[in-house]
């Protein structure tokens, strides 16, 4: 599944000074390397544990829609900015919100079908 980022991690969960602090580093020489490296470890993180440490957008692309749950590779989730899709005549369409709701229990998050409601074709 093709995961787009939208709008990436805007401020680190860990600061420079938090982790000059935790390193017993004093001076500014090696400032750019270690936000750097907060980055790297960051991102290293997410990858491996399929979480989200800080707020980002992202965009997941599938080819079909499929016949139960959506499922969101990487959580937690706290909003749907919207669900588009190709409809039959090749134009792009945006579903009504009231036609799918978030599941944000458990480890991993899916976007699911409102009750009654189908998805389309």
């Amino acid at each position: 599944m093709p995961v787009k980022i939208i709008t990436a991690v805007a401020t680190e969960p860990i600061t420079l000074s938090d982790a000059k602090l935790h390193c017993k580093v004093e001076v500014a020489d090696d400032d750019a390397l270690i936000t750097a490296l907060i980055t790297a470890a960051r991102e290293f993180a997410e990858h491996y544990t399929g979480r989200a440490l800080a707020p980002q957008t992202l965009e997941l692309a599938l080819d079909v829609f499929p016949t139960g749950t959506i499922e969101l590779i990487s959580s937690p989730v706290t909003s749907i900015t919207s669900v588009k899709y190709i409809d039959v005549d090749g134009v792009e369409q945006t579903l009504s919100s009231a036609l799918y709701t978030l599941n944000d229990y458990g480890v991993s998050a899916g976007v699911e079908q409102a009750y009654n409601s189908p998805w389309p074709d």
